[in-house]
């Protein structure tokens, strides 16, 4: 029950950031100790279902949501010449490093062109790769913090 809790805050938390899936992990690691590998994949599960569902209904949800339109919208404007240059290298930037956020991208992709065969999977391994990495630093400095 808490791995399906997991993949669904990494689902939800793709759109409504204040809902963390790396604030989560890290407490999955801290003070549940599982692996962050483990959580890692199963948040960055959760996320690829949400990617999917951004890259194949991002146009209806940007008329639907105002406010996740305004942020495609200031992503394409700020890092355009990213979004329409290099598939490979903007998929690795926004699902590692989350410029622009993967969110962002997921739903934008369609409209320049970028094949889900190619965004999803390269999405889905950043993002187990940021997540788990994040995780094991969140639980290494809580433990430094906290003497855990």
């Amino acid at each position: 029950m808490e791995a399906l809790a997991l993949v669904a805050i990494g689902y939800v938390g793709t759109v409504f950031w204040p809902l963390s899936p790396e604030g989560a992990a890290a407490l999955y690691v801290s003070q549940r100790g599982w692996h962050p590998l483990l959580v890692g994949l199963l948040a960055a599960t959760g996320q690829a279902g949400a990617h999917a569902t951004l890259y194949f209904a991002g146009d209806q949800l940007r008329r639907r949501w105002p406010w996740f339109d305004g942020k495609c919208e200031r992503a394409r404007a700020r890092h355009g010449r990213l979004l329409q240059r290099g598939q490979v290298p903007l998929a690795l930037v926004s699902g590692l490093l989350g410029i622009p956020p993967s969110s962002v991208t997921a739903a934008l992709a369609p409209g320049l062109g970028i094949p889900a065969r190619l965004l999803l999977p390269l999405l889905f391994v950043m993002r187990v790769i940021r997540i788990s990495v994040v995780a094991a630093l969140g639980a290494g400095v809580g433990a430094w913090l906290f003497g855990h």
